[in-house]
Formats: C-alpha cells, sequence, structure tokens
C-alpha cells in the first residue's frame, strides 16, 4: 500500500522524548503518536469542570502529562512515583519544571486534540486546507 501523505495529518513542532528540567531533573517522555484512544479518553476524565474553559484546559495538560511520562527524576522528590501512579504530584512541581513539562506536551496535544480545520486555516502551516486559489 503506498503512502499517500497528501491525506496525513500535517504536525507542526517537535516532540520532545527526554526533557531536562530547570530544576536539574529530568522526564522521559512517551511518543504521543503511540497513544491510543483510551489514552484520549483517560486524559478526557482528568476533565474535573469542562463548563470552565481554563480549569479544563488545565486539566487537559495535566491529564496529557500523566499519559506521557514514562520516567523522571526530581532532585526535590526524591523516588517520587510518575504521574499518572500519582496524579497529585504534579502540583507538588516547581513552576519553572511545571512549565518546561507543559510547553513540552503542546505538540502532543495537538495530537490527542486536533482542532476542527475551518477555510480561516487555509495556507496555516500545518493545516491540510489548501488555498483557496490552488
Amino acid at each position: 500500500m503506498e503512502n499517500d501523505s497528501t491525506n496525513a495529518p500535517a504536525l507542526v513542532g517537535t516532540f520532545v522524548r527526554n526533557l531536562e528540567l530547570p530544576s536539574g531533573g529530568w522526564v522521559v517522555l512517551r511518543d504521543p503518536l503511540e497513544l491510543r484512544g483510551k489514552d484520549r479518553r483517560a486524559v478526557q476524565r482528568a476533565v474535573m469542570d469542562p463548563d470552565r474553559k481554563i480549569a479544563a484546559a488545565l486539566d487537559l495538560v495535566d491529564g496529557t502529562i500523566c499519559m506521557l511520562v514514562e520516567s523522571w527524576s526530581l532532585p526535590y522528590l526524591p523516588g517520587a512515583a510518575i504521574p499518572r501512579t500519582d496524579p497529585d504530584l504534579l502540583g507538588e512541581l516547581t513552576i519553572a519544571d511545571q512549565t518546561a513539562l507543559e510547553q513540552a506536551v503542546e505538540p502532543a496535544i495537538a495530537v490527542l486534540f486536533p482542532r476542527e480545520v475551518t477555510i480561516d486555516d487555509a495556507g496555516v502551516p500545518g493545516s491540510p486546507t489548501r488555498p483557496a486559489s490552488a
């Protein structure tokens, strides 16, 4: 079967697998392309209050981090379980480490929860919508 890249989703950004944290710790993240529907549903279940957009967005990010962290080492939380096992540990991260993790999972969120493509996306890098003049 020939690979038709015209129908493949276009992704903007790079997936980070090994992340050095500002605290001197490190995180190994799963490849988001290996995630399955059950993983997305688990993230969706992590959303506590879907009617509050900011809270829902934060829950979505935290849920994605929980799904992606394979292993980590934090100098201020030695021997800590991974967040999939204990999601409350995300609240113990330093602000700098939390921000680095949130930025690292942004491309994965785009894979798990792709936006609906509209005509306004024509010509936008990463969008499968072709310009109207094409």
